[in-house]
């Protein structure tokens, strides 16, 4: 019997098999590297709705639960000793990281969210382990305000990131630790040995490229009108008319429009927080050409559902976490814009994309 489950800190796949005495055993498919990587955790379902997190050294070789490659089931009657789980102050680091982003996942945060989360507190284990502290047996309380004043040194010498990206790094590590307190009261040590940034400090010396913060001026948009077809007007009117970003585009819905009250209610994509615009003439008739004679023909009943619909039947900017919990995204605003620079003649700036169109919103 045979079960193929996902490692959350891995790419690899997991086979997880039952032989004839009961015994559990588990196997790491080899990454390109051609090493086998370490079996953290595994997956499963308790019931259709409820998920838990079980590590592996907890498992006993007479308690075991089988699940489906497709459809997730309980295949062999033996119950998982709980023992270990019972008090939150036993988990481990890894552990906690793990149920934080579980929980972040359950609360319906964004695959960008997620994927952020993911890379930045995977960065943080990665650098613990190199400084001798191992974060699988090791718990939160283990942490010491020496290790994490390290670990904000280590981010600020390092010329490859930002004062504004260390931050990011730093962030995540403090939302996992107070997430862990306020959830459960795991204790950690003082958070403000791994405080934040002033981002009114010069940026780090020899770090990046300055980006171009001048708005676009009427004469480059002119040009670009010039150039536009149907579709790309209404990406710019929709931009200049009401300061739309790339996953507005995405993700704004035919029900989110009244053409003829010339209005849009289309909540934050990131935030969720309602907006209501309203459109001007201009707006309402390059969407009414838009919607009428240019829209794709939609793959799915979910893209149906939206405004702007690619050739192939896709939205023109979307994000999600596939099942490797890589985050997979594609921007065709991003990639027409740029197209629509080049087609008008513009030099784009490094910095000047679709959402420079807000600098300038009327």
């Amino acid at each position: 019997m045979t079960a193929y489950l996902k490692n959350m800190w891995s790419l690899d796949d997991v086979t997880i098999f039952l032989d004839q005495q009961g015994k559990i055993h588990h196997q790491a498919e080899k990454s390109p590297s051609g090493r086998k990587i370490k079996i953290i955790f595994i997956f499963f379902l308790i019931t259709e709705v409820q998920v838990a997190l079980i590590p592996l050294h907890i498992w006993r070789e007479k308690y075991i639960l089988i699940t489906g490659a497709k459809e997730v089931s309980i295949m062999y009657e033996r119950k998982c000793d709980y023992s270990s789980m019972g008090d939150a102050k036993s988990w481990s680091l890894i552990e906690l990281a793990a149920r934080y982003y579980n929980h972040k996942k359950t609360d319906g945060c964004s695959p960008s969210f997620l994927s952020s989360v993911r890379r930045h507190i995977q960065y943080f284990m990665v650098w613990l382990k190199k400084q001798g502290f191992d974060p699988v047996p090791n718990k939160p309380s283990d942490l010491t305000s020496a290790i994490l004043a390290g670990y904000r040194q280590m981010l600020a010498e390092n010329n490859a990131i930002s004062i504004v990206t260390a931050n990011h790094y730093i962030g995540h590590i403090r939302m996992l630790l107070n997430w862990g307190w306020q959830m459960h009261g795991i204790s950690h040590p003082p958070i403000g040995s791994i405080s934040q940034f002033s981002t009114k400090k010069r940026a780090k010396k020899g770090h990046g490229r300055k980006q171009c913060r001048d708005p676009l001026t009427w004469d480059e948009l002119e040009k670009l009108f010039s150039v536009a077809n149907v579709t790309d007007s209404a990406l710019l009117m929709l931009g200049l008319n009401c300061g739309f970003g790339n996953m507005d585009i995405g993700t704004l819905k035919l029900s989110d429009i009244d053409l003829k009250g010339g209005t849009i209610s289309h909540p934050r994509p990131k935030a969720g927080v309602e907006r209501n615009f309203i459109l001007w003439p201009e707006t309402v008739e390059i969407l009414k050409a838009y919607i009428t004679e240019y829209r794709g023909k939609p793959v799915n009943e979910d893209v149906a559902k939206l405004v702007f619909v690619g050739r192939k039947g896709n939205p023109l900017c979307w994000d999600r976490i596939d099942e490797k919990g890589k985050m997979k995204r594609s921007d065709a605003v991003m990639s027409r814009f740029k197209r629509l620079f080049e087609k008008a003649g513009l030099k784009r700036k490094y910095g000047v994309g679709f959402y420079k169109c807000r600098k300038i919103q009327s």
